[in-house]
Order: C-alpha cells, then sequence, then structure tokens
C-alpha cells in the first residue's frame, strides 16, 4: 500500500457522510470482494488505512468511465433543461435556484419539481 492513496475508515465515513460502523461494515464486504486492503497506520498503530487493490483500481476506472458515458450521453438534455430552468425562474436569473433538479435512479431520467411556494 506504500506510494497509493490511502484513507483512514474515519476519513472515510466522513466522506460519504455515514457512521463509523456502517463504513467499517461496507470495508468489510469491499476487502472481502478483493476491492479495498487494509493495513495498520505506519504512523499511529490504533488506524487501519484502507486502499484500493489493482482489482478495486480496475473496478473503479470502469464505473467512472461508465458514468462519464453516461454524461456524455445526457449532456445536451440536461444542458436544456438548465436552460429552461433559468428561463422559467422568476426573474429569469439565479433565482433559478427556487427550482430543484432531482436526477432519479441511475438511468439518466432528469426530473423538474417546482420550489415549494411560500406561505403567506
Amino acid at each position: 500500500m506504500q506510494g497509493r492513496g490511502t484513507s483512514s475508515v474515519s476519513d472515510l465515513a466522513t466522506f460519504l457522510i455515514l457512521q463509523h460502523n456502517s463504513t467499517v461494515e461496507l470495508v468489510d464486504r469491499l476487502v472481502a470482494a478483493g476491492l479495498v486492503a487494509r493495513a495498520p497506520d505506519p504512523n499511529d498503530g490504533r488506524r487501519v488505512l484502507l486502499a484500493l487493490t489493482d482489482l478495486g483500481e480496475k473496478r473503479l476506472a470502469n464505473l467512472s468511465q461508465a458514468h462519464l458515458d453516461e454524461l456524455d450521453q445526457i449532456g445536451p438534455e440536461l444542458r436544456l433543461l438548465l436552460a429552461r430552468i433559468k428561463r422559467d425562474a422568476p426573474g429569469g436569473d439565479d433565482s433559478a435556484l427556487q427550482m430543484r433538479l432531482f436526477w432519479s435512479g441511475f438511468l439518466g431520467h432528469f426530473v423538474l419539481h417546482p420550489a415549494p411556494t411560500p406561505k403567506p
């Protein structure tokens, strides 16, 4: 694991916005799948460092490419939707933030939902 990017379980939990015990369970599954390796921190024996294995690196590269391909495919539609949000928003300016854009699932289906109307 020397020379590779490493992270502690606590750092990963913070990044993923998960509880520490949930992150440990996730890491256990990743280790069992051969995607992540654990090693003691040479500077602090109480900490465990995590790093992607070669298989994990390959899997991540494949997933990243799939996501980039998906973004390339939906990019034109997304740009049109964002332009429509800005055009239809009151004032036609940054108040477009009053609209929320949700991405449902991993299929690239974008759904526009108007922001809740403030009550008087």
